[in-house]
């Protein structure tokens, strides 16, 4: 990594995580704490990204709105307190999901871009997010004025998924 960085390579870490896991609390919450794990480990900026958004409802209903997944709010909505009717694994493990959810806020890293890769804008605003990132944006030897410009739009990734692909909002 040291040497790529003496040469003035640019790097980012970009962790792609399939939309599918918002369908479930656990794998979302596993997917979560795989990608906080991943940005403390590697000494890079790093980018999570929800892929196959378009497929997000045919894999089931979402208990949230895809804004709750992307931004990692409150998780601990996601493990509701367990009643007389749950399951003996639901009741023995709920404290156990609520440090995890808690360890997972407290550090308050993970953040989630969406992308589509059959949507150019979908794909160009993950370029800008990597643009960013990595300084690229900023010029140098190879980085331009119009970059910057293209980088700086508005961000309306979430809005546009909702538009496109998800039909309970």
């Amino acid at each position: 990594m040291q040497i790529l960085l003496k040469r003035d390579y640019r790097i980012c870490t970009i962790h792609l995580i399939d939309a599918h896991h918002c369908t479930d609390a656990s794998k979302y919450i596993s997917a979560v704490l795989l990608s906080l794990q991943s940005m403390l480990m590697l000494e890079t900026p790093h980018i999570n990204v929800l892929s196959k958004v378009d497929l997000i409802e045919s894999y089931g209903k979402t208990a949230f709105d895809i804004d709750f997944y992307t931004e990692v709010q409150d998780l601990t909505y996601l493990f509701p307190k367990p009643t007389t009717e749950s399951s003996p694994f639901t009741i023995r493990n709920h404290k156990l999901s609520m440090a995890i959810c808690d360890l997972i806020s407290d550090f308050g890293l993970v953040g989630f871009q969406t992308c589509c890769i059959q949507d150019k804008e979908s794909v160009a605003n993950i370029v800008a997010v990597i643009d960013r990132a990595n300084g690229y944006i900023f010029g140098g030897e190879y980085g331009s004025s119009e970059s910057l410009k293209v980088v700086m739009k508005e961000d309306v990734g979430n809005e546009r998924v909702r538009e496109l692909w998800m039909n309970n909002s």
